[in-house]
């Protein structure tokens, strides 16, 4: 069983309007087990379903007349599509060049205060003979 809160970021959604969609839409979702709801993966099928349907335009009541006519098809019972998939993957790759780029730039402000941290630390008459003009002054 899954909870409320894996239920509404799986599906991208506040709390709140899981809530709503799960008391608007109760005789398409199974029955609860308990005090707490708790959803299966048929009902998370049927509320991404009910997702899909209001970002179409829908009104309730549309999409109350549209779940009972549709025929839930085996891929609709994914958690997650190929699609959703590759997206994530091509996100995530994203991210990773940033990151890796940000952690280039950090090395190499690291790498220049090394760099004048040494040139601080030297003695004094290795400063004044200094082969780089301009660079210990």
């Amino acid at each position: 069983m899954i909870t409320p809160k894996q239920t509404a970021k799986t599906l991208e959604v506040s709390t709140s309007t899981l809530r709503r969609w799960s008391s608007e839409f109760e005789p398409f979702l199974s029955r609860r087990t308990g005090a707490k709801r708790t959803y299966t993966t048929d009902d998370i099928a049927t509320l991404k379903r009910v997702k899909d349907l209001f970002s179409q335009g829908m009104t309730t009541a549309q999409v109350r007349k549209a779940l009972q006519v549709v025929e839930v098809r085996p891929i609709d019972n994914a958690l997650v599509t190929l699609p959703d998939v590759l997206q994530v993957l091509d996100t995530w790759r994203t991210e990773r060049l940033e990151l890796l780029e940000r952690l280039d730039k950090q090395d190499k402000a690291i790498q220049a205060l090394r760099d004048d941290l040494e040139r601080a630390n030297r003695p004094w008459y290795q400063k004044l003979f200094s082969k780089r003009k301009g660079q210990d002054q």
